[in-house]
């Protein structure tokens, strides 16, 4: 009795194992961003902020006030 090539489990572990380092490979790249790139996309803008922060166990406030505030995402 013949065997086929492509019934061995080794086989399909191999194709399995090439694919799943192709798709690794191309999904790393399209996540990867140009390392001068990170500081340059501002994820949001607030502009006209103002604001009281109050700490009640301190009994303290703090009142803030920005024109434009733009925050950058950190660690991307």
């Amino acid at each position: 009795m013949k065997h086929s090539l492509l019934l061995r489990p080794s086989v399909w572990l191999v194709i399995l194992l090439l694919l799943t380092l192709w798709l690794d490979k191309n999904l790393q790249q399209q996540n990867q961003q140009p390392a001068g790139n990170e500081q340059q996309e501002v994820d949001y803008i607030i502009e006209h902020l103002d604001g009281v922060q109050v700490n009640h166990t301190l009994r303290a406030s703090r009142f803030f006030l920005a024109d434009k505030l733009i925050h950058y995402p950190a660690g991307i």
